[in-house]
């Protein structure tokens, strides 16, 4: 778990306060699901279109509880005593039925909660319904309230314990509760005149949201793990509880009930074991899945040339929608099973099934070398039967996803080195900040955040130094480019006044748009346009801004069942969005939840250290500069800074590049090592240098003291005095600084007593005062 800098991120926040437009604290705890928020009016944000009888339903921007919008239910003509009506809001798309069909978990929330207002004038009853995947009434949960005639907002609140006395059950035996839930089909409203007088009139409804259970957390304030966790973990199991329960396959997206995707379903499986180890999945569930899935993709090869196509029919897994087959949505796959299959908790059978099915995928058929653009061919058309032109030759992390999952191949066995390198388009480039130029695409139309941090949601490549591209000046490493990345493109969005919305990234548009590969560099035309899914890696590789990216976007109610939005607009200043998507395209929201999981867990180190992925890693990269965490070729100040955050953490949480002792801890010691005998200073490399010699000039002297003094009682790091690494410049930095004050790396005698130290300190203190 990574380490928060709240000392940037109040600088940051303090920067931003005045441009931000308007914020008001909200609860994680609290989901929206259907408030007429969304461009697509009536769909809920877990992505069903809603259904009526007797009944009309519409969206209304005059009479709500809160927002922007609300919902209105009229009556068709008038309901007559003892008739009724109903408004059915289905959470999945309709598709096939039965065992196949799409549906939604509710088990994780506590509650379904609505405001609704009664002006229709007279009484009558409404029953909540909750339908299972079986879709009918011989299986359903109904609660029945009584709604007066009064015109004010009421709360209600719905409990999703099967078990309250509210409850009338049909088809749901005792202990099944939790399965009905798991699949839950839809919610339903019916309108029942029953109260001794017709009904005639509208009836409003506004922000239905789902509660979690455990009691609410302060978005503003809570700590940015519980955050990130909490957030990580809504969005697993949002698309874990909509998987194809017979095949294993994932949804290609939240609208979408007729086909499954291989990209969804692969970055599901791999992060299938952290969801086990946090105890989301059983360990024997997680096994069975894994099977169900070996066996589909089993049968799906049978069928295919080289490779699994891009989606598959949720039903027939027939490949039925574009005549493709992909060799990097099969890398994802690959890599994910190579990665279960890793983990000594899996047992062998499933272990050989895995791993026999992943050396079925014939790369060796994607790998041009001959052709004027070599590289790792797009795809296989299935119609055509012929490759299609052009590979995959710009920077990005396709190249390196294919040529890691081919070289762990064995029947189809592609060495790393073959392809690793022929991302050839590419040159450095920065929008604000030179210290922060990083590679990008050559082409600024090919250049969105998610194409730099393919490869590091996969494997960790921080303990390495650069890649050996054969163009040294255009080396580099895949984490280390994508920080600055981030880092260079969120400072300009700060810039801009627009540091809260984070971040154009490949995918749909709002309600103009085409799908494009958006970014900071190049906004299609859309500058008011950015994915709040994105932001996670945001909060991966620059945490201040990105921590205060989420706050805000959940804050702002950014978010879903799904978790944050997949598409959004909104105009610089202005106080709310004019476009917020309730669908979701369930890829970017996989790769959001990767990211996530990368922040909190980093599991893409552990699978880098797996001694096939580090051995093949070790031939396309060079060995880490000991001490160098920045991987600028430098060892100074901002290594040590990255250090001492990290102070106190374990090598696994921080990364084994920092243990500098091999202890299993980053300590003191560590600390120690790096300044002594590390460190550069201006008498040249690895010299190592003295505590307190905070311009690294190899002497601790005046001037060392005048930083200190300049920054005395505040934040800040090795190069504003703080020599012991936690953050703040004090009299245990002092009293260290004036230990060695006098002394040089090449004059080890002291010079100098202490008290001389601090009379000048005091005088330099007197003098800033004055």
């Amino acid at each position: 778990m990574r380490t928060p800098s709240r000392s940037r991120l109040t600088t940051l926040l303090a920067g931003l306060a005045l441009a931000a437009p308007a914020i008001a604290s909200s609860d994680l705890a609290v989901v929206p699901l259907w408030d007429g928020e969304t461009l697509e009016t009536l769909t809920n944000r877990f992505g069903g279109n809603p259904l009526a009888y007797n009944l009309d339903l519409d969206r209304t921007t005059t009479t709500r509880y809160a927002g922007q919008a609300g919902y209105v239910i009229k009556t068709e003509g008038t309901l007559a005593q003892n008739d009724w009506g109903f408004i059915q809001a289905p959470l999945a798309a309709y598709g096939p039925a039965g065992e196949f069909a799409t549906s939604r978990d509710l088990t994780p929330y506590a509650s379904v909660d609505f405001a609704l207002r009664n002006d229709t004038g007279e009484p009558f009853t409404i029953q909540f319904e909750i339908k299972d995947y079986r879709d009918g009434n011989g299986h359903i949960a109904r609660m029945p309230l009584t709604i007066d005639a009064g015109r004010s907002w009421q709360q209600i609140s719905i409990p999703l314990d099967l078990n309250d006395p509210g409850w009338q059950r049909t088809g749901i035996p005792a202990g099944t509760e939790h399965d009905f839930l798991d699949r839950t089909k839809s919610l339903g409203m019916v309108v029942q005149a029953n109260q001794g007088t017709a009904v005639d009139g509208s009836i409003y409804f506004d922000e239905m949201v789902l509660r979690e259970p455990g009691g609410p957390v302060d978005v503003a304030t809570a700590p940015i793990n519980q955050v990130a966790e909490r957030l990580a973990k809504r969005q697993w199991q949002a698309i874990w509880g909509s998987r194809n329960r017979v095949n294993g396959l994932m949804p290609l997206h939240s609208t979408n009930a007729g086909h499954g995707a291989i990209n969804v379903t692969a970055a599901m499986a791999l992060m299938l074991p952290r969801a086990v180890d946090n105890g989301w999945v059983p360990q024997h569930e997680a096994d069975a899945y894994m099977t169900t899935l070996a066996d589909s993709f089993n049968t799906i090869m049978d069928q295919a040339t080289h490779a699994p196509g891009r989606y598959f029919n949720w039903q027939t897994l027939a490949n039925d929608l574009v005549p493709e087959e992909t060799n990097i949505d099969t890398a994802f796959l690959a890599l994910a099973m190579h990665r279960y299959s890793s983990r000594e908790s899996t047992p062998d059978d499933l272990r050989n099934e895995l791993d026999d099915l992943r050396n079925r995928f014939d790369f060796a058929a994607f790998s041009d070398t001959t052709g004027p653009n070599t590289g790792w061919s797009l795809a296989y058309n299935t119609n055509t039967q012929q490759m299609l032109g052009g590979t995959y030759n710009g920077y990005g992390g396709e190249n390196w996803v294919i040529s890691l999952a081919a070289h762990l191949n064995d029947d189809f066995h592609v060495d790393i080195t073959e392809q690793y390198h022929s991302s050839v388009h590419r040159e450095h480039d920065f929008l604000v900040d030179p210290d922060k130029a990083h590679l990008v695409n050559s082409s600024e139309q090919f250049r969105p955040p998610f194409v730099q941090w393919l490869l590091p949601l996969f494997v960790d490549t921080s303990d390495r130094g650069d890649d050996t591209y054969p163009i040294a000046s255009l080396a580099g490493n895949p984490n280390r480019n994508a920080e600055l990345y981030q880092q260079d493109v969120d400072a300009y969005f700060a810039a801009i006044n627009r540091a809260f919305f984070l971040q154009p990234d490949a995918g749909a548009n709002t309600s103009d748009g085409p799908y494009a590969q958006y970014s900071a560099y190049d906004d299609h035309g859309y500058p008011d346009l950015f994915m709040p899914w994105s932001a996670a890696f945001a909060l991966l590789g620059d945490e201040p801004a990105g921590e205060a990216a989420i706050r805000f976007l959940l804050e702002n109610d950014l978010e879903g069942p799904f978790g944050l939005s997949d598409a959004a607009r909104w105009t610089t200043n202005a106080a709310l969005p004019s476009e917020v998507r309730g669908f979701y395209d369930l890829w970017n929201t996989t790769l959001s939840t990767m990211a996530l999981f990368e922040y909190l867990w980093n599991d893409a180190a552990d699978y880098a250290n797996v001694p096939e992925v580090a051995d093949a890693l070790d031939k396309v990269f060079n060995p880490l500069i000991a001490g160098d965490f920045t991987r600028d070729n430098l060892i100074n100040a901002d290594d040590i800074d990255r250090l001492s955050a990290r102070l106190g953490l374990t090598a696994t949480q921080a990364g084994p590049m920092y243990d500098l002792d091999n202890d299993g801890s980053i300590d003191a010691i560590d600390h120690a090592i790096l300044v002594a005998s590390l460190v550069e200073t201006d008498l040249g490399p690895g010299t190592g240098t003295l505590v307190g010699d905070a311009n690294l000039s190899g002497t601790v002297d005046l001037l060392d003291l005048s930083i200190l003094a300049a920054s005395f009682e505040q934040a800040g790091g090795w190069a504003q005095g703080d020599n012991n690494g936690d953050g703040i410049i004090d009299l245990i930095d002092l009293s260290r600084l004036a230990t060695a004050f006098g002394q040089s790396i090449n004059l080890p005698e002291p010079a100098a007593a202490c008290p001389l130290t601090l009379g000048l300190f005091l005088t330099h203190r007197r003098q800033a005062n004055a």
